[in-house]
């Protein structure tokens, strides 16, 4: 089972993430990582396989607060 996860209106994350980057952004502090998942779904075809689709998300971690960025363009491939 994951940790409590803090709750926050998107008001408040961007007034947080906005100071902090300020600050680390300054200091060379922050770093972008990415993870890949796969979305996957069961074809109930004669050979009844699984296909999956790669997805990234993408975080920005700063002052160990680490926050998700990743935006509608993040997956597309155009």
């Amino acid at each position: 089972m994951a940790p409590p996860t803090p709750i926050q209106s998107r008001e408040e994350v961007l007034r947080g993430k906005k100071c902090l980057t300020m600050v680390d952004n300054k200091k060379g502090k922050c770093t972008l990582t990415s993870i890949t998942q796969f979305q996957c779904r069961f074809e109930n075809s004669y050979e009844g396989e699984y296909i999956c689709l790669p997805f990234k998300r993408l975080f920005e971690e700063c002052s160990g607060i680490r926050i998700e960025v990743t935006d509608r363009f993040t997956n597309n491939d155009k």
